[in-house]
């Protein structure tokens, strides 16, 4: 019977996702307003979870997240349901998402970003003189 508190590692769910913190900054966006920016705290092929998006539990948003200057990717857009949502220490919205609706190119750039950020949480070539670490 497996615990669902834990990860196929042995660690917990929670403790899985502390240590798979994104070390910069992620830029992404709601489709529908591409003016407010939020960011990627952590992500995988199945959830993502953001700061700065003012969202509800079982609300369904989609999102896009672009390439910028350091992360050659094409566009990502998924759609995904909150699962949960709280404000941190400085009362900035923070929330997890389930991806629900993810296109086949959208994966295959999703997996480009996620060894991206492996090669970059790893000590990858790359310096971190283009990061912007996480407050």
């Amino acid at each position: 019977m497996q615990n669902h508190g834990q990860h196929k590692s042995g660690r917990s769910a929670k403790s899985n996702r502390e240590t798979d913190r994104i070390p910069y900054q992620v830029p992404i966006y709601q489709t529908d307003n591409l003016n407010k920016m939020g960011l990627v705290r952590n992500i995988t092929e199945k959830g993502v979870g953001l700061k700065g998006f003012e969202v509800e539990a079982d609300e369904t948003r989609e999102f896009v997240i672009v390439p910028t200057e350091y992360i050659d990717i094409d566009p990502i857009v998924f759609r995904a349901n909150c699962r949960w949502v709280k404000k941190d220490d400085d009362g900035e919205f923070i929330s997890g998402f389930q991806i629900t609706d993810l296109s086949v190119e959208g994966l295959v750039e999703l997996r480009k970003l996620l060894r991206f950020i492996a090669n970059e949480s790893n000590g990858g070539k790359e310096t971190s003189d283009h990061t912007q670490p996480l407050g």
